[in-house]
């Protein structure tokens, strides 16, 4: 990956971000490219001086996008900034060399904030890394950068750092205006409320700030308040939060601004760090390692951008890779510590390890003591924390350790990534840590074992009273029998079929508790998994681990490790397993594209994992017209390659997800658009609307007759009348608001706006009834619509959920619409008198009686 943040003046044609590019002899390689204006031309000059846009590209896709589902591609805040996205993807085999993105801001009278990333698939990497993961103020840090050819490294390259230190700017900008979204009563003694809020920037201008909101007591929760990024703030600015979050209080107890506590940072100062491959910081040189070091001289979370560039094999690059620690206040020290043999029966052989450790605090508080043990091989052995309220000054906190099967006898062990934590109201901070405490004495341990009784069956649950089995359960027997008043176990192993052995495998894991003596460890397997992983019975249960805790009178630890079989169970007919409640969702995202004939686009559809859903989601698309061809890419996105002889319109499109039994859908609209001979071209859908060019009316689609140069106003009202229906505007296929300019270039154009309308009042709904999933708490129905209309109903119909029950959750929603849940029809034409059926699954928290009033659209949303 590479990284390029820029910032474009305002009314300049030509501002040239620069990147050196080796694309690679295989896979694929994108630029992404973030601006914070919409408005802001882009074009992509390659290394022959050929200038390229989304017209006359050459083979370099453009796609604009408002989503991104590619791994690995997104832009980090503060370094990077929010706006419109645009994917480049490069030719098979581009040249490498120097690549220049132009942006033209003619006519756009502020800064534009411009980020270039560059995704390789080049086998020339980027790596950093600190020595620590945090770090005290005064501290010297020390980072490595590892640069590497596969797996060979790279020496003689130019690598230097950018050291960005946050600002603490919670006493400049201030939270007010808060708004209630919604207000539930959970019906449990608390009430949540949905909240937004502007934040005012009352000192001089901010770049990238960051929101984040703590409570004041613990009686009090807070979500999706987590490092909100609220881009860049001018002086005296009001910036409305980019998303609601929620304020969970006790009944009885209304909001108030004085329960939150506000934390913002912004872009600090930035510093160069220089990387060498040699010197007194360096363990070898030459060896593709590059070491970087500075002392840290302010506390917070702290990032550190490294770029390499050079060459190789005769190809030039450049690389960047990022990397971010904590740096804390010294409010408190680890000093020392003492290890001992636990010994509570008096044998002579240790039950496990006491570590008392000494710690110095300036301040008063509750403290939290972490701390792991290793083996002389970096294995965890074990983990320990305890909590104490500490006086300022120096203190003593014991950690207990207790020793299982694995622990080696008569070597020392390891204590390493001791952690100290003060308790900051709800949250914790760390004040004080060691990666590497030291090395304890060597110990001889009373270990505590299981074994396999020999005792196994397995049986089929099925808990909800419906047609097939949710749950397969393998019964482990264990020797010796578990006796005492509690069970605490987890477990994990790996389920195969009978045959072939050469068949996929399912991990499998789990928990276990009980209050009565135990002599075998229930395996609870989900049934929809065993189905999704291709599964036929019989099944066996292979390279198990069980782990017990407190199931003797020393509360000791008791584990078992067996490899190979297990257990194979009888032969169970698929009908007997229902599907279970893994699930998925999948949204059309962004839900209008724009295609060119003779080019190449990407459908995006993100799906969403619900209940543990693991497996493969293959998508297709219906609705496509003659010439176009959908390839599914295995990211979450379709691969569009549309015909020069592809006719020009909007179509809807419906795109199915399937993964094995499991089926859902999402659709929106396609624009296949061809440009005019000359001048520009205004298309609305549907075709028949109205809007305005330089105060002229107009009836869409009309072509106007622009010269390249100046700007012209175009607007459309965002309600209109056509066929009987009302339409409400949705936006135009580039993401700009219903008023706008246009700024003509040299090449014809063509745009498009979007609508919808609400046709409840043209169709007929009839509602399935529920049916209760006890095992799980979830009901699933459903919803028939049926077009009462005389007209058919052309594009993606959606059914909003208005007024759903307090506490209740629609899981299959698409999305969210003005508050409420939404879902997509499996249709994308409605035909008078034709039906299409819709399916619901519910979570209901509060037990209250489901209810809500269907409201049907038509076009996106």
């Amino acid at each position: 990956m590479d990284l390029r943040n820029v910032t474009a003046a305002p009314d300049t044609s030509a501002t040239l971000v620069e990147m050196t590019l080796d694309p690679g002899v295989a896979g694929r390689e994108f630029l992404l490219i973030v601006s914070s204006n919409p408005s802001a031309q882009l074009t992509l000059v390659v290394p022959d001086g050929s200038e390229l846009g989304p017209v006359n590209n050459q083979g370099y896709v453009f796609t604009a996008v408002t989503a991104l589902t590619l791994k690995d591609l997104d832009v980090p805040p503060p370094l990077g900034i929010g706006g419109t996205q645009t994917l480049i993807e490069l030719p098979s085999l581009s040249a490498a060399g120097m690549y220049r993105v132009r942006v033209n801001t003619t006519g756009i009278m502020t800064p534009t904030k411009i980020t270039v990333m560059y995704i390789s698939a080049s086998p020339v990497r980027l790596g950093v890394a600190p020595h620590a993961y945090s770090y005290r103020v005064g501290d010297r840090v020390i980072l490595s950068a590892f640069l590497f050819h596969d797996n060979q490294p790279l020496a003689g390259a130019n690598v230097n750092g950018t050291l960005y230190v946050p600002a603490d700017v919670t006493t400049q900008v201030s939270a007010g205006s808060f708004s209630e979204v919604r207000r539930t009563e959970l019906g449990n003694g608390s009430v949540d409320y949905e909240l937004s809020a502007i934040l005012t920037n009352s000192g001089g201008p901010l770049m990238g700030v960051l929101a984040s909101v703590q409570v004041v007591d613990a009686s009090l929760t807070v979500r999706g308040a987590d490092e909100m990024f609220i881009g860049d703030m001018a002086s005296g600015a009001g910036v409305p939060i980019p998303s609601t979050f929620v304020l969970r209080v006790p009944e009885g107890e209304t909001f108030s601004p004085a329960l939150l506590k506000w934390k913002v940072v912004a872009s600090g100062s930035q510093s160069p760090l220089v990387f060498a491959d040699s010197g007194p910081n360096d363990a070898a040189a030459g060896d593709g390692t590059y070491t970087g070091v500075y002392t840290a001289t302010n506390a917070g979370r702290q990032r550190v951008i490294v770029r390499a560039s050079g060459s190789t094999g005769g190809r030039s690059f450049s690389r960047s890779a990022l990397v971010e620690f904590e740096v804390i206040d010294a409010v408190a020290t680890i000093q020392a510590y003492q290890d001992g043999p636990r010994d509570e029966n008096a044998n002579g052989r240790a039950e496990g390890i006491t570590v008392g450790v000494t710690v110095t605090t300036s301040q008063p508080g509750g403290y939290t003591l972490q701390g792991e043990i290793l083996d002389a091989q970096g294995n965890q052995l074990g983990q320990s924390s305890e909590h104490q309220d500490l006086t300022a000054g120096t203190s003593s906190i014991a950690l207990d350790f207790y020793a299982s099967g694995t622990w080696p006898d008569n070597q020392p062990l390891k204590l390493a990534n001791f952690v100290l934590l003060k308790d900051e109201g709800e949250d914790e901070t760390i004040v004080a840590a060691s990666a590497d405490l030291g090395l304890t004495r060597a110990y001889v341990f009373e270990k505590a074992a299981l074994a396999l009784s020999g005792q196994n069956s397995s049986e089929l649950l099925d808990l909800n009273g419906l047609a097939g089995a949710e749950i397969l359960r393998v019964n482990v027997g264990i020797s010796p029998a578990l006796a005492t008043e509690s069970v605490s176990c987890s477990w994990s192993g790996y389920l195969l079929p009978a045959a072939p052995a050469t068949s996929p495998s399912l991990p499998v894991s789990g928990t276990f508790f009980s209050k009565t003596p135990v002599s075998s460890i229930p395996f609870e397997i989900d049934t929809f998994a065993i189905r999704q992983a291709g599964l036929v019975s019989p099944y066996r249960l292979v390279n198990i681990s069980i782990s017990c805790l407190g199931q003797d009178d020393l509360n000791r630890r008791l584990e078992l490790e067996v490899h190979g079989d297990v257990f194979t169970t009888p032969a169970y007919a698929s009908t007997l397993l229902e599907l279970g409640m893994a699930d998925f969702t999948l949204r059309v995202d962004p839900p209008f594209l724009t295609i060119r004939p003779g080019s190449q686009t990407y459908l995006f559809a993100p799906v969403s994992s619900q209940a543990g859903f693991a497996g493969p989601v293959t998508l297709s698309a219906d609705g496509l017209p003659s010439g176009i061809a959908a390839t599914p890419t295995g990211l979450n996105m379709l691969s569009l390659d549309a015909a020069s002889t592809t006719t020009a319109g909007v179509y809807p499109v419906l795109v199915t997800g399937t993964s094995g039994t499991l089926t859902h859908v999402s659709s929106g609209l396609l624009n296949v658009s061809d440009l005019p001979a000359s001048g520009y071209r205004i298309s609305t859908w549907p075709a028949g609307l109205q809007f305005l060019a330089d105060t002229i009316a107009y009836t869409a689609p009309a072509t106007l007759a622009w010269p390249p140069g100046p700007g012209h106003d175009l607007s459309v009202a965002t309600s209109q009348s056509l066929n009987g229906l009302v339409w409400e505007f949705a936006g135009w296929a580039d993401g700009g608001s219903a008023t706008r300019a246009i700024f003509p270039g040299s090449e014809p154009g063509a745009l498009v706006a979007y609508f919808r309308a609400d046709i409840t009042n043209s169709v007929g709904t009839t509602r399935i009834p529920l049916v209760q999933n006890r095992r799980t708490g979830t009901l699933a129905g459903g919803l028939t619509v049926t077009n009462t209309s005389t007209q058919t109903l052309t594009g993606p119909i959606r059914v909003v959920l208005t007024g759903l029950t307090s506490g209740v959750t629609l899981l299959t929603a698409t999305g969210t619409y003005q508050g409420s849940p939404y879902m997509d029809l499996p249709v994308t034409v409605l035909a008078p008198g034709a039906t299409a059926t819709v399916g619901f699954r519910f979570k209901d928290s509060s037990n209250a009686a489901i209810d809500y009033t269907p409201r049907v659209l038509l076009g996106v949303l």
